[in-house]
């Protein structure tokens, strides 16, 4: 493979990339405010840490629901661990996560993520934190960077192919 042939290959690949993750950013679910939230009540059973490798996963279930409830791996670091470890199985919790995920509750489907969690003492997990995370550039920039990177890399090819072809005569 040549230079341009690489340079053209990488621009695709950025394209596609970025055009991948500018589509996963504009097609999730909206979370605008508190009242795109369901907030349920319920006892606390237990949590589940899995640690594989470079991912976390935070898993945790309440009694009187069959639903898996996991915190996105992007918000861990919002979670207010130590106070959330002392949690005692039966103390009632108060969780929101998505409206649109209202289907899955009490589902042997998918986990549902949850974006709030807290009892009348503490905020475990504080959806005002959570929705500005949510709701961050961080990701249209990096399409657009990645983007740009294509462009770039599509240009340099070509000028690379100029290049030749004015040196062969």
């Amino acid at each position: 493979m040549n230079k341009k042939t690489g340079l053209k290959a990488a621009a695709a690949i950025f394209f596609l990339t970025s055009i991948g993750l500018l589509d996963l950013d504009l097609t999730k679910p909206k979370f605008a405010s508190k009242a795109d939230l369901t907030f349920i009540d319920g006892p606390f059973y237990k949590y589940n840490i899995l640690n594989s490798g470079k991912t976390h996963s935070f898993t945790f279930t309440l009694n009187n629901y069959s639903t898996i409830f996991q915190i996105n791996t992007d918000y861990l670091h919002l979670l207010k661990f130590d106070q959330f470890s002392k949690l005692k199985s039966g103390t009632i919790v108060r969780v929101g996560f998505l409206t649109s995920s209202l289907e899955d509750l009490n589902s042997e489907g998918p986990v549902i993520f949850v974006y709030s969690i807290s009892n009348n003492v503490n905020d475990y997990l504080d959806w005002t934190e959570t929705i500005k995370q949510y709701n961050s550039i961080f990701l249209k920039l990096f399409s657009l960077t990645l983007f740009l990177c294509a462009v770039l890399s599509y240009i340099y090819a070509d000028k690379i192919e100029k290049n030749r072809f004015s040196d062969s005569r």
